[in-house]
């Protein structure tokens, strides 16, 4: 009796916690903030810009590797130049999002996980942008409707404190995008790389139960 006592002891301290399996499921989501302001040198002035985003998601495990899931979200961004007492220009933007995505996990432990996650989304959302010259007060508002298409390639770390939740940080993205202005019938193409950009992540994924280690 000690035996098999002790053997589902040691079973149960080997579980691994990133271990997946198919048909696995989870919700969860992530929210990503930014807030920077920086001197603006080639236009003698000085910038600033706020973002926040927030994408509730669903997934689904094809095997212990791989899943694929859906997303909808809103994004805002507001910035904000300014040139002493004579010139500002604001933005403010508002998104309201839905995408779909893959992700493919990389055990580096029992509790850690590396991932790669690449998604296909759609924005629908407006622009507002006001420029000011106080010294003569003008003021001109400029508002227009657009929609972006646009893939990425995010990578991020999952720590998983307990079989079900798993922690997620993001650690910046590649970005392609197609930014249509129904406004003014204008369209353009765009490509980032955010580096040392933080997104953070939370979801519960609904296992079996007898999920161990191999």
């Amino acid at each position: 009796m000690k035996l098999i006592l002790i053997t589902l002891i040691l079973l149960t301290s080997l579980q691994s916690f990133g271990q997946f399996a198919r048909g696995n499921k989870f919700i969860g989501g992530t929210v990503d903030f930014d807030n920077r302001s920086y001197p603006d040198i080639s236009n003698s002035g000085n910038s600033s810009g706020t973002s926040i985003s927030v994408y509730p998601s669903v997934g689904f495990l094809l095997n212990e590797k791989f899943a694929v899931g859906g997303q909808i979200g809103f994004s805002s961004y507001y910035s904000k130049f300014t040139n002493g007492s004579t010139y500002m220009a604001e933005s403010k933007s508002l998104y309201i999002s839905t995408a779909i995505f893959a992700k493919r996990y990389f055990k580096i432990s029992d509790k850690f996980l590396f991932s790669l996650v690449g998604t296909f989304a759609f924005n629908r959302g407006a622009i507002t942008n006001t420029t000011t010259q106080p010294l003569i007060g003008l003021t001109v508002e400029d508002k227009s409707q657009n929609y972006i298409i646009y893939t990425s390639i995010t990578p991020s770390f999952i720590f998983f404190p307990t079989p079900k939740w798993g922690f997620e940080v993001g650690i910046g993205s590649i970005n392609h995008g197609y930014n249509s202005n129904l406004t003014t019938s204008q369209n353009s193409n765009s490509f980032q790389i955010n580096y040392g950009r933080l997104s953070w992540g939370l979801s519960y994924y609904f296992r079996r139960s007898d999920q161990t280690i191999n």
